[in-house]
């Protein structure tokens, strides 16, 4: 607690140069610190368009990068836990690369039971399109916390949100979506997410 500033003014002053890299294929979507939820946690989304191909070149030029090591040294004495994971993105959800200007993100991140992965995608390419305008990416786990799903949303605001997921409740087929994948569900944990002053998305 209390080093969030400090963890995004040190993020700034690396990621957008990696961002810009042409040698480095990778590219920075965004980055949000937590806003109201599970306080003190940032997530950084980077994009690989060329898949594992691009994720294994990314990991050599880093490595050769030595002030990127640096700074992963000196941003590692400011955290409690890092994590990392290499996620797929659901062909069927929307994605935005048409940056937005102000409002609020809410990630919703799903931890599913085993084996529900395939329903569950199924069942969602048929229930993002009831919001399509809000959605900005839904992402599964591929390495890291496995059967984990997140779903990124954008808001105006809190009040927005709310006139938002009430006017989707009022579509049956949506509660009935609802009602199919609660039960493939084991954990879910929703924060609401401010975009840093350099994140593309924001």
């Amino acid at each position: 607690p209390g080093y969030v500033s400090e963890y995004l003014s040190n993020a700034e002053q690396v990621l957008p140069d990696i961002h810009t890299n042409k040698e480095i294929p990778v590219e920075l979507y965004g980055q949000f610190h937590v806003q109201l939820g599970q306080l003190d946690r940032v997530y950084t989304i980077w994009k690989h368009s060329g898949g594992y191909s691009d994720v294994d070149q990314t990991m050599v030029q880093l490595s050769k990068m030595r002030d990127y090591g640096k700074f992963v040294e000196e941003q590692g004495k400011l955290v409690r836990k890092r994590e990392q994971q290499l996620c797929y993105e659901f062909a069927f959800w929307p994605t935005y690369d048409d940056y937005y200007d102000g409002g609020l993100f809410e990630i919703r991140s799903y931890t599913l039971k085993a084996g529900c992965l395939y329903e569950w995608a199924n069942a969602w390419s048929k229930a993002v399109s009831l919001r399509e305008k809000d959605a900005v990416m839904g992402l599964c786990s591929q390495i890291g916390d496995m059967y984990t799903v997140h779903h990124i949303w954008r808001y105006t605001d809190l009040e927005h949100r709310k006139s938002e997921r009430d006017l989707t409740w009022q579509s049956g087929e949506w509660a009935n979506l609802v009602i199919r994948t609660v039960p493939m569900i084991r954990n879910l944990t929703v924060n609401i997410l401010k975009p840093s002053d350099y994140s593309p998305l924001r």
